[in-house]
C-alpha cells in the first residue's frame, strides 16, 4: 500500500539547486555516461518543456523523475526515474512514474496537444557487462511492463549526453487511452522528434552528431 507520508511535487529551480538529496539519488542511480552534468541539468530544468519532479518523505527527497514535453509528436518523454536504494519496494517509483505522466499530459493539453503516449529509454539486458547487471535490467523492464508499457524493439541509440558515449538502447512506450503503439514509420518519426526536441534543443548536441546517428539507424 502506498505510503501516505510520501509527497509528490514539481521542483522549482531554486529548490533543485539546493536539494542535496535529489542530486545524491540522481548521481547514485545513473552511470556518468547516462547523466548530464549538474550545470547541464540546471539549464535543462529552466527549459519550458522540462519538469523536474520529486518524492519527499518528512521533507527529504527520496525519489526523482524528469520529464520533457515533446510537441511535434505530442508525447511525454520520461528522461529519468530513480528512487533512493533505502526506499525501494515501497511503490515510490510507480507513483512517480504515474505522476510524471499526469503532469506531462496535463501540460500538453494546456498547449492544445492531444497526448499520444509516454516514452522512455531503457538499457538492453543483452548488453549488460555481467549477470547481476543483466538481471537488474530485466527487473527494470518487468517493472515497466507491469505499468502497461511495451518494448519497442526497433534499433535505437541514445545520443552522447556526456559528450562522448553513444549507447544502444531500447525505447519503451505506453500509449495513451484510445491510441496504440507506434509502427516502424511512426517510430522513426518519434526518434526524429526525440533527437531534435530533446537532444539537439535541450542538450545542445551538435546537429552533425544527430544526423550521423539517424543515418546509422537508417531513419
Amino acid at each position: 500500500m502506498p505510503d501516505p507520508d510520501i509527497i509528490l511535487q514539481c521542483e522549482t529551480i531554486e529548490a533543485l539547486r539546493e536539494d542535496k538529496e535529489w542530486w545524491a539519488v540522481y548521481e547514485g542511480s545513473f552511470p556518468p555516461s547516462e547523466r548530464a552534468s549538474k550545470r547541464r541539468e540546471m539549464e535543462m530544468a529552466a527549459d519550458r518543456h522540462v519538469r523536474i519532479l520529486c518524492a519527499r518523505e518528512n521533507g527529504k527527497t527520496v525519489g526523482l523523475a524528469t520529464i520533457q514535453l515533446l510537441e511535434h509528436i505530442p508525447v511525454v518523454f520520461l528522461i529519468a526515474l530513480a528512487v533512493s536504494p533505502h526506499e525501494r519496494h515501497h511503490h515510490i517509483g510507480s507513483r512517480l512514474f504515474e505522476y510524471g505522466w499526469s503532469v506531462g499530459a496535463r501540460e500538453l493539453k494546456k498547449r492544445g496537444k492531444k497526448t499520444r503516449g509516454y516514452v522512455w529509454e531503457v538499457e538492453k539486458p543483452e548488453l549488460a557487462g555481467n549477470e547481476p547487471q543483466r538481471k537488474e535490467r530485466e527487473t527494470r523492464l518487468g517493472f515497466y511492463n507491469h505499468l502497461g508499457a511495451e518494448l519497442l524493439t526497433y534499433p535505437y541509440i541514445m545520443p552522447p549526453i556526456d559528450g562522448i558515449h553513444t549507447i544502444p538502447m531500447y525505447l519503451m512506450f505506453r500509449p495513451a487511452p484510445g491510441t496504440k503503439n507506434p509502427d516502424k514509420k511512426e517510430f522513426d518519426a518519434l526518434v526524429r522528434t526525440i533527437y531534435r526536441e530533446k537532444y539537439s534543443m535541450v542538450n545542445h548536441i551538435k546537429n552533425e552528431t544527430m544526423l550521423s546517428l539517424l543515418h546509422a539507424l537508417k531513419i
